[in-house]
């Protein structure tokens, strides 16, 4: 359950709220090489932003048992470069921060795509939780509270801030606090407080406490910092892939095609109708636009005209100019209505 947890919050972050601030659009201020290392149930888990552009998010999340790790003596950086060492979980996977979905999940632990359930998926369903800050007079003290109606005169509590090993003095944090969906969990209407640093700088929170009925439960850092390159990537691992719906203008339809870095820009658009008996394939001329491993496809509407039939279903194909067949295809057909 408590693995589930630590994920879980971390999928709170990529929720969205348009009239509040959400941890997701704290984390869209997040860069890549920012890591944070948590401590919980004699686990460490170092959970770091490998890249974040376009509102694509990609996070990894390596997991070590705590009697691997010399906490007074080790560097983060160095055992992740390394090759993390002793680690019993190495996971890198990309959400689209548009649908708040995830989109790819590999396992660098163990060699292989990771479907979606095997990595707790169900908890992107926790959508649209608001952060409201949480006032002095209602935050954690020092010491235990006065009697009767005296002034609480007691200090703040504050987390340990931790940065490249080093404990910061006189810091200050932002206490903000969210209520767990009703979703028929442990933790559905409980409220959760999260301490981030001062004016959001730093995507992660450094303390989390769920308070539940019997127990508290806390996820503590250890450490954070910046500027971690590691040196596995999904990026490396991943394949061409369609992302979002298509957008139709008056005289276009635009696609959005995530292409990796390993694949040249020589490739073919078809659309298939899958309406028709048998199925037929049409190439389609286009022009795109490109922003860094994001292509802008163009299609004119006036050469579907003559192709298309109306009320028939089409999937949009690319097949790149490879000695491994490289493909792509949209998981939802688009209609094609009288225009």
């Amino acid at each position: 359950m408590f693995k589930k947890f630590i994920v879980a919050l971390f999928f709170i972050f990529l929720t969205s709220n348009i009239y509040a601030l959400t941890i997701k659009e704290i984390f869209k201020k997040g860069s890549a090489g920012d890591y944070i290392v948590t401590y919980q149930n004699k686990t460490y888990s170092l959970i770091l932003i490998e890249e974040n552009l376009n509102n694509q998010l990609i996070i990894q999340e390596i997991s070590v048992p705590d009697d691997q790790i010399n906490l007074k003596t080790i560097n983060w950086q160095n055992w992740v470069l390394s090759s993390a060492p002793g680690n019993i979980s190495w996971i890198s996977y990309e959400i689209d921060l548009q649908t708040n979905q995830i989109v790819d999940c590999f396992s660098f632990s163990r060699n292989c795509w990771i479907n979606f359930s095997e990595a707790d998926n169900f908890l992107i369903h926790i959508l649209d939780i608001p952060l409201k800050d949480v006032p002095i007079k209602d935050r954690k003290k020092i010491g235990t509270p006065p009697l009767d109606d005296t002034i609480d005169r007691r200090s703040l509590w504050l987390p340990p801030l931790i940065i490249n090993g080093e404990k910061i003095k006189n810091t200050y944090f932002e206490v903000m606090q969210l209520t767990w969906p009703k979703d028929g969990s442990d933790f559905a209407g409980k409220t959760l407080d999260l301490y981030f640093d001062k004016d959001f700088s730093f995507p992660f929170p450094y303390w989390m406490q769920l308070n539940t009925t019997h127990i508290s439960i806390i996820l503590r850092s250890v450490d954070s910092g910046k500027n971690l390159i590691p040196p596995k990537t999904l990026k490396a691992q991943s394949f061409p892939k369609f992302m979002g719906k298509e957008l139709e203008t008056t005289d276009s339809i635009e696609l959005c095609l995530k292409k990796p870095d390993y694949l040249s820009d020589n490739f073919k658009l078809y659309a298939i109708d899958i309406s028709a008996k048998p199925k037929r394939i049409s190439p389609i001329k286009f022009s795109y636009a490109k922003n860094g491993d994001i292509l802008i496809l163009h299609i004119p509407i006036d050469q579907l005209k003559d192709n298309f039939c109306i009320n028939h279903s089409y999937i949009w194909h690319v097949a790149f100019n490879s000695k491994n067949a490289v493909f792509a295809q949209t998981k939802d057909p688009y209609i094609w209505k009288d225009k």
